[in-house]
């Protein structure tokens, strides 16, 4: 039998260190160094019988990895592109609307969420509401448009700090945008050595929530 990762766990490479984002638990770990060598010969394909037992004995039991009969299924860490630019960087005048307001309900709305709730109770709504989205449209809106409705999100935070509430802040922006038909990414991205984590929402390989600088030093390691 193989080895997968559980649908809620996510992966990836950062600076040579293996990180796990464990949806259900909310929680994230890292690989021990001394598996790093058979763990990248499991991802190559290319592992022991030795090489499997030696990763799965510690794995298993965390639920970070599963055992499958399935033929063709492969161990893969993330895959996501990196943004190339920031839009966010740009100064803006706070400017009060309709919007506005909206987008202040969607900040208090998803901040609600973030406390309350664990990250397989509200990530699966933004995924059900882009799927659908992106089933409807027939073209993809321009960056220009996604950057023109980000700004009343962008103004709330003339309002309502966003320092250390990157995940609520960017859960909002995104449903705010998919309210409007854009189909944005929120990622989250790890970094090592210290360890951090940071979510921000990017469209077309463009960061809207961000200064890029900020987003910069991190791996990706979830795509919403």
């Amino acid at each position: 039998m193989g080895l997968v990762f559980p649908s809620h766990v996510h992966a990836c490479l950062a600076n040579d260190q293996v990180v796990f984002l464990d949806e259900r638990a909310d929680t994230y770990s890292a690989l021990s160094p001394d598996l790093l060598s058979p763990f990248k010969r499991l991802l190559a394909g290319t592992a022991t019988d030795e090489d499997a037992e030696a990763v799965a004995g510690p794995l298993l039991p965390t639920g970070l990895l599963t055992r499958t009969a399935a033929t063709g299924d492969r161990l893969a860490l993330a895959n996501i592109d990196r943004p190339t630019v920031g839009r966010a960087d740009e100064p803006t005048r706070l400017t009060f609307s309709s919007d506005l307001v909206k987008a202040l309900f969607a900040r208090w709305e998803w901040s609600f969420r973030a406390q309350w709730q664990r990250p397989d109770g509200y990530f699966p709504v933004l995924r059900r509401k882009k799927a659908n989205l992106i089933r409807r449209l027939k073209t993809s809106p321009p960056l220009e448009a996604a950057v023109a409705h980000a700004k009343p999100m962008l103004d709330t935070r003339w309002l309502l700090p966003t320092h250390d509430k990157c995940l609520p802040w960017s859960m909002a922006m995104t449903r705010y945008l998919m309210d409007r038909d854009i189909p944005v990414d929120l990622i989250i991205g790890v970094k090592t050595k210290p360890f951090g984590a940071h979510a921000w929402v990017q469209y077309r390989g463009t960061v809207l929530s961000d200064v890029f600088d900020e987003v910069r030093p991190f791996t990706p390691i979830v795509l919403i």
